[in-house]
């Protein structure tokens, strides 16, 4: 037998196969981490007693799902979460259920359900003017427009979405209109501009290390450059992102880059007349081998539009290279799934694929028949001549059989019951050996595992005592921390020479707060503010104290500066002292903040903020909205910004209130749901005339009472001042 020979095409059909088992291997253990997920989440579920504990449950395991590509079990695990979501009349939950719902569909293909919920949560979105939640569902409902061919529909939207994401510096959002922008050039043949947006899109990506992200865009550039012939390019693209696909497990990108490379590799099958026959074979194979790689995943998940691309894609390969049988199974399958508005080219790719199959066919018949006529010929005169030598031999073999087998018959019955004999008594004393071999192993086991239970009895008892001396040092040191940061704080005797008729309700978290309240006097004006620092405990605390030693170092070295101007100074104080503009920083510290200035002389008020309000009393209720930015943190990646003033005039009996958002976002009440603005507003509308100390019972017995046996969520400040002269 000569050796095969290893051509370039075989190689290459060779790497692709290991290839693909590599890939699967990868896929398989992903799937199997996301599954012991799954049953995580259900063996926890049994046990649920609180609606809200459910529902994040059945929103967490349809999520999963989602991400197993099984959209039927994550629709129906998404309905059940809606029906709690309901049950606890929370809009964002809602919307986010309806907006989650949605995208299961569209992966599905099933593009009339998609935007039904899709629209559904929008109408939720703009009920509560949430304007970056409705960037999202904008991007949604354009993508399911752009799958139907409306494409200036689908670009109305995105420049909605985009035009919304700039104004409130949503960086993400922004990289994804960017990349559906580009998909509507690429569907129109506008290869160039879609690189272009492609390019935009990812540079934002890279800086949000999102995977999913970069590698869709990725295999969007790898289209792109098919279009322009450049197939080199194209597949490192495409190399790339199935990579990060595989990382991730998401089954949906990888069925599109197996498909995008299966026709990579048909485009260059035709891309030369002077291709040499082996090489164009080699290409239409391993189109094949992606696409049914694709084909598999894709009707594992069930996601009709990319299984229509794979079918689409073996039924070209099949038909180049000649398997027109093969190509029409295909083509069937191709055509059931599409819509009707494809009809006509329904019936002319079958007619031309049956006219050559049947033409092939036929001649293979004939040529079949031809040979079946000879050979049958031959056949039976073959079978003639052996019927009758055979015949002879069999009644010779028939007596010489008699014989022996009457003989070996009365042996073989003596044998067989001395053999049954000899083999119960050996069957006996092998069981009585090995039981007794057994009954000293398990003994020794027993031993041994007696040794080891008391060892380990004693080294746990030695570690316990060793855990307990830690934790009495580590809460030593928090309370001795707590010390240090109490007498950093106002004490209420500076408090009250300041501001007379005033209160603070002061409750942290832990031990120690990421909350602080400030107090400055300064000339003619006393400076007050409220501070929200990011993170509870320890952290927090550290915050606090920066933000402390920041408010007061500014205070020391400018003269009297408006609220405005100094909360731009603690914006550049905190990312330099923070180094939030290096390279390699990936933190989000920072603070909110709402500071006043009151002018003692001329009774004038001036309040700024960030990502804070501030009440004010004074016969109606009117409130100062704070920024939409935090001091520091995400400040690196938006434009430049200065926080402005406002100015209030002051008359005798004013009331004013800051606050930090623990107390408002506190979960509690007979339906465990945040305290919430409205809430607090009441209460505040109908408090503000008491006295001082009447409203310091009034606001913790409520907060006392709100929270019932739930566990504090945040550090809690409300700094209330009334201004009498």
């Amino acid at each position: 037998m000569s050796p095969i020979i290893m051509t370039p095409a075989l190689k290459q059909k060779k790497f692709l196969l290991i290839l693909l088992c590599y890939l699967f291997l990868i896929n398989a253990s992903i799937s199997a981490q996301n599954t012991r997920i799954i049953d995580s989440l259900m063996n926890v579920l049994k046990n649920a007693k609180h609606n809200t504990t459910c529902f994040r449950l059945f929103f967490a395991i349809a999520g999963q799902y989602k991400n197993q590509g099984n959209y039927d079990k994550s629709i129906e695990y998404f309905f059940k979460a809606i029906k709690i979501a309901k049950d606890l009349n929370d809009k964002n939950i809602i919307a986010d259920c309806y907006n989650s719902l949605g995208d299961s569909y569209y992966y599905q293909g099933n593009y009339s359900q998609a935007i039904v919920y899709n629209q559904k949560a929008l109408k939720i979105m703009e009920q509560m003017k949430d304007k970056p939640g409705m960037t999202g569902l904008y991007i949604n409902i354009g993508r399911i427009h752009h799958e139907q061919r409306n494409y200036l529909q689908a670009l109305e939207y995105y420049e909605k979405a985009l035009k919304i994401s700039e104004e409130y510096g949503n960086i993400q959002r922004i990289g994804e209109c960017y990349k559906c922008m580009g998909n509507i050039c690429l569907d129109e043949g506008d290869a160039n501009n879609a690189i272009e947006h492609y390019n935009k899109a990812l540079k934002i990506f890279k800086n949000l290390r999102s995977k999913v992200l970069i590698a869709n865009c990725f295999s969007n550039i790898g289209e792109a450059h098919i279009l322009l012939q450049n197939y080199q390019i194209a597949e490192n693209y495409y190399q790339q992102a199935l990579k990060m696909y595989d990382e991730i497990g998401e089954k949906y990108g990888i069925v599109m880059v197996y498909s995008n490379i299966a026709n990579l590799h048909i485009a260059l099958a035709d891309s030369s007349a002077n291709l040499a026959a082996g090489e164009r074979v080699a290409h239409l194979d391993s189109a094949l081998l992606y696409g049914k790689k694709s084909l598999i995943i894709a009707r594992e998940i069930k996601t009709m539009p990319q299984e229509n691309l794979a079918v689409k894609t073996l039924m070209n390969a099949y038909k180049k290279l000649g398997k027109f049988k093969k190509a029409m199974e295909y083509s069937d399958i191709f055509i059931t799934n599409k819509d009707s508005m494809f009809n006509k080219d329904k019936n002319k790719t079958i007619a031309e694929i049956e006219d050559k199959y049947q033409t092939e066919k036929k001649e293979k018949e004939i040529e079949l028949l031809n040979k079946d006529r000879e050979l049958r010929k031959t056949e039976l005169r073959r079978q003639k001549a052996v019927r009758n030598y055979l015949f002879g031999i069999v009644w010779l073999i028939v007596l010489l059989a008699g014989v022996l087998i009457i003989a070996y018959w009365n042996k073989r019955k003596a044998n067989r019951i001395l053999k049954l004999q000899n083999a119960e008594i050996l069957e006996k004393s092998e069981e009585i050996r090995q039981q007794s071999e057994e009954i000293r192993v398990q003994a020794e086991h027993i031993i041994q595992f007696n040794s080891e239970l008391d060892l380990m009895n004693k080294q746990f008892t030695v570690k316990n005592e060793e855990l307990n001396i830690k934790n009495i040092q580590i809460v030593d040191s928090i309370n001795y921390a707590k010390l240090i940061q109490d007498t950093i704080l106002p004490t209420k005797k500076n408090t009250e020479i300041l501001l007379p008729d005033s209160f603070i309700f002061f409750r942290p978290r832990d031990i120690v707060s990421g909350d602080f309240y400030w107090i400055y006097e300064k000339q003619e004006f006393i400076y007050f503010a409220v501070v929200d620092c990011t993170g509870h405990g320890i952290p927090g605390a550290f915050m606090s104290m920066i933000g402390y030693t920041l408010l007061t170092e500014i205070m020391l070295s400018e003269t009297a500066i408006s609220p405005a101007e100094i909360l731009d100074k603690l914006n550049e104080k905190t990312i330099s002292t923070l180094k939030q503009n290096d390279a390699d920083w990936h933190q989000n510290e920072g603070m909110d903040i709402s500071i006043c200035r009151f002018d003692r002389y001329n009774r004038e008020l001036i309040v700024a903020g960030a990502r804070q309000k501030v009440y004010i009393f004074n016969n109606t209720m009117n409130f100062i909205e704070g920024e939409q930015f935090s001091i520091g943190g995400m400040m690196k990646f938006r434009k430049e910004h200065k926080y402005k003033d406002h100015f209030i005039k002051i008359e005798p009996g004013t009331s004013i209130y800051l606050y930090s958002d623990g107390y408002i976002g506190q979960f509690g009440g007979p339906n465990n749901d945040k305290f919430m603005n409205f809430r607090f507003e009441k209460m505040l509308s109908e408090i503000h005339h008491l006295p001082v100390d009447e409203q310091t019972k009034i606001i913790e017995d409520t907060f006392s009472n709100w929270i019932g046996d739930n566990k504090q969520t945040d550090d809690v400040t409300v700094f209330g001042i009334r201004i009498n002269q």
